[in-house]
């Protein structure tokens, strides 16, 4: 299943933007009685939670060309520990209470005793991935850090979003010792640095990043019915 979507407008409206009625999120549009909402100010990250999020609403937006037609990635959720829980740690459980009730019978008010069931002990041995911590901060040409920004390595599910100072952490369990860091953010060059991780595992690397700006692409707005759709990898 893919972590990534693509944003497009089929059907670009002509509209004035000047004469619609402003709104909390844009402006209200009379010639076609919807609310267009402007996207320019929102990063990749921000468009693609924003869409994730309505992906059964049908969304009239305002958007530069830049935010359209490219993959936006999607941070995958972290797994939650209820199913082991429900999977191993109860069934253990009801074993335990199992074998305590065996080889004792009660019988109207006559306390019959049977021969003690051995106690059974289950071991499940697992071997934990190896984890290592990559850390780094995204800065823009004036040395501030960017916030917002999503950090992906290459070909997984492994990503973080940088704090308010630019700062980003990603606990990765993946067993490739060399990968590819990738930064796609509205506004700046797309970003790519091929990266060695020690196998030891608890292993840190630091991979500080530097985005530059993308000054020669046009900023062009486009507005329109939204079409949301996921990249196949």
């Amino acid at each position: 299943m893919s972590n990534n979507i693509k944003l497009s407008i089929p059907e670009p409206c002509h509209e004035n933007w000047a004469n619609m009625t402003p709104t909390e999120k844009g402006k209200f549009c009379g010639a076609c009685q919807k609310q267009v909402i402007d996207f320019t100010g929102l990063s990749d990250t921000e468009l693609a939670a924003f869409f994730i999020k309505h992906k059964n609403t049908a969304v009239c937006g305002r958007m530069h060309t830049q935010q359209i037609n490219k993959p936006l990635p999607v941070p995958t959720p972290k797994k939650k520990i209820l199913p082991y829980v429900l999977g191993i740690g109860l069934p253990a459980l009801l074993l335990s209470c199992n074998n305590e009730l065996q080889g004792k019978v009660l019988v109207g008010e006559i306390d019959m005793v049977t021969a003690p069931t051995p106690d059974i002990t289950v071991s499940i041995m697992t071997t934990p991935p190896k984890t290592r911590t990559i850390t780094g901060k995204v800065t823009g040409a004036d040395g501030m850090g960017i916030p917002q920004v999503l950090v992906t390595i290459k070909n997984t599910d492994y990503s973080a979003i940088t704090n308010e100072k630019g700062e980003y952490t990603i606990i990765y369990g993946g067993s490739n010792n060399k990968s590819v860091i990738e930064i796609s953010q509205w506004g700046y060059l797309p970003f790519s640095k091929k990266i060695s991780i020690k196998a030891k595992n608890n292993a840190v690397a630091s991979i500080p990043v530097c985005l530059k700006p993308d000054d020669q692409s046009p900023r062009e707005i486009i507005m329109g019915l939204v079409a949301p759709a996921p990249v196949k990898k």
